[in-house]
């Protein structure tokens, strides 16, 4: 994949920003990335790589839950490694927490135990409340959210990635735009 910029009149790009991986493992023939979502997941990994904190924005909240799902399904087919570097007790508190009020399987546990923040709306309080001191504490280096979060927080995220500019089959307003592209560098 090639990364495209606009700057003006200007069209810098990296020519090789993302490069397909073959599966060596398991059942699926297809290469990473196969879709948008995978691209999507793709690129975050790229930018931590290069030392980037990431907000992926999903104007959905089902969206969130489906990427937070895809993370775990690619960690499990070997093409996203881990995020966690070493443990922290506020980290093992938020994943007890969530355990306790989602049940040890549902994605958003799964996601955090990778070192991945998934934050919308319908997730319990308690929970949210310990997700959002990971993200001011900056232990998290990617961050799935649903408009709830991105338009809520100001966050450590050096780059934010679109999942979609549609909701409910429409454009996202410009409004909604400008301000989730604001919190990238922000804090």
């Amino acid at each position: 994949a090639r990364l495209n910029f606009r700057v003006g009149n200007d069209r810098p790009f990296v020519p090789s920003f993302l490069t397909a991986k073959i599966p060596s493992q398991g059942r699926r023939r297809t290469p990473f990335p196969k879709n948008g979502q995978e691209l999507t997941l793709a690129s975050a990994w790229q930018f931590i790589a290069q030392g980037q904190t990431v907000l992926i924005y999903c104007p959905q909240r089902r969206s969130v839950e489906l990427l937070a799902s895809e993370v775990l399904q690619l960690h499990q087919q070997g093409f996203l490694p881990s995020l966690m570097v070493g443990s922290s007790t506020v980290l093992t508190d938020a994943i007890n927490i969530g355990s306790e009020w989602l049940g040890a399987n549902h994605p958003a546990v799964g996601c955090l135990r990778l070192g991945v923040a998934v934050h919308h709306g319908q997730l319990p309080r308690p929970f949210l409340r310990a997700i959002e001191d990971l993200l001011r504490k900056q232990i998290l280096r990617v961050t799935i959210a649903s408009p709830t979060l991105a338009q809520g927080l100001n966050l450590s995220a050096t780059t934010l990635l679109f999942h979609s500019l549609f909701r409910a089959g429409k454009l996202i307003p410009a409004e909604e735009f400008a301000n989730v592209a604001g919190r990238a560098g922000r804090a």
